[in-house]
């Protein structure tokens, strides 16, 4: 039996955990006009907590399945007792709910949504063609409404949506792919349904406003163009690339690490400081691949 640390790690798929704390960082500076302020913790611990907690539960609702196709999981292997799981999912809810709570009743009510969402998706929706990989879209987009939610900013700009939307179809096509990742031959939907998202973040992101100063904003707005098309670049070369007898999971991995590069375009896309906070989301693009060399993503 493994390691109970490795055992946890691969549970909550800890490559993807590298993307998880963007979305509501690029939410918060996109609501709040890319000035950073101390509310920003609280949706980005939150998102930890949540994705953490959603995806221990989704290990719980498929154990049956999982005992019969996936012995080796640390829930049926018995590396994780399945009463230990649920009493962490638990825990990690109530302490996400409550750090979302701190950060006004906006981000608790976003957040309130996102548990819904989560729980409908492993639950009920996780089996059914659109409307599974649509709610597994809609958590993430959920996730940078939370972070713009904690935002002083009374009102959204119209960025907020058109980011959030653009990470919901994303990775909806990301999910549509992954559940015929154990096919021989994937069907063209499967294939591309990825790069749908992608095409409507390029699309709308040119016509984006400029947030930050006279100086930086110019900087932030080629920026994000680049780093968007680059992901587009990239997503598409993945998709192509897979072929008969192509193992599919690895390809799921680097497209969800694609959300790196668009978040940190939506941050540097509000100035100075979100450029600064990008950066830092492209910092942890190759620790992420590092770390998926250990444990799977998908």
């Amino acid at each position: 039996m493994q390691p109970p640390v490795r055992s946890w790690l691969q549970l909550i798929r800890a490559p993807n955990l590298f993307t998880v704390g963007g979305d509501p960082l690029a939410g918060f500076f996109l609501a709040n006009f890319g000035i950073p302020t101390h509310e920003a913790l609280f949706p980005i611990l939150a998102s930890f907590c949540l994705y953490a907690a959603g995806l221990v539960d989704n290990d719980l609702a498929d154990y049956q399945e999982d005992l019969r196709d996936r012995p080796s999981r640390p829930l049926p292997s018995g590396a994780i007792a399945p009463a230990t799981a649920r009493a962490v999912a638990a825990l990690l809810t109530v302490a996400a709910l409550g750090l979302s709570a701190a950060a006004g009743l906006n981000c608790f009510l976003t957040a309130s949504a996102l548990v819904l969402t989560v729980a409908a998706y492993n639950h009920f929706l996780k089996a059914i063609p659109v409307l599974g990989p649509l709610s597994m879209g809609l958590c993430r987009g959920l996730s940078l409404l939370a972070g713009a939610a904690a935002a002083p900013a009374s009102v959204f700009p119209t960025e907020v949506f058109l980011a959030a939307t653009g990470l919901t179809l994303w990775i909806a096509g990301v999910t549509h792919l992954a559940r015929h990742e154990t096919l021989r031959v994937l069907p063209p939907s499967a294939r591309f349904a990825p790069i749908a998202g992608l095409l409507f973040l390029l699309g709308s992101t040119l016509a984006w406003g400029r947030m930050g100063t006279p100086f930086w904003d110019q900087i932030g707005a080629h920026s994000l163009k680049v780093l968007v098309g680059t992901a587009l670049v990239i997503g598409l070369l993945n998709c192509l690339s897979i072929r008969e007898g192509t193992p599919v999971p690895p390809r799921i991995g680097k497209l969800i690490r694609l959300l790196l590069p668009i978040q940190a375009g939506f941050c540097a896309s509000t100035g100075l400081f979100g450029i600064l906070a990008g950066l830092l989301l492209l910092a942890l693009w190759p620790l992420s691949q590092r770390v998926s060399r250990s444990f799977y993503a998908s």
